[in-house]
């Protein structure tokens, strides 16, 4: 998932502009010490995101091996 920026030279504040991930409406910048819905413009979008982690359809790609000493966390002095 990727956040869409875009900058509007013409805008009297410049500032960029990021667009929610699901519906592509603009969202506005976090401001600091608020809670925010950032990087969503809704309730409903967060949602929908989270409805497609759940549902597998976004994957974080891993790499499958068999040897044990490749594998996260192998300790080979727990072997001996």
């Amino acid at each position: 998932m990727r956040l869409k920026m875009s900058m509007n030279p013409r805008a009297k504040n410049s500032r960029m502009q990021f667009k929610c991930p699901i519906c592509q409406k603009p969202v506005p910048r976090p401001i600091s010490g608020q809670v925010s819905l950032f990087p969503f413009c809704s309730e409903r979008c967060r949602l929908v995101d989270l409805g497609k982690w759940l549902d597998s359809e976004y994957r974080v790609a891993a790499v499958e091996t068999d040897n044990p000493e490749e594998k996260e966390g192998f300790d080979p002095q727990s072997e001996i």
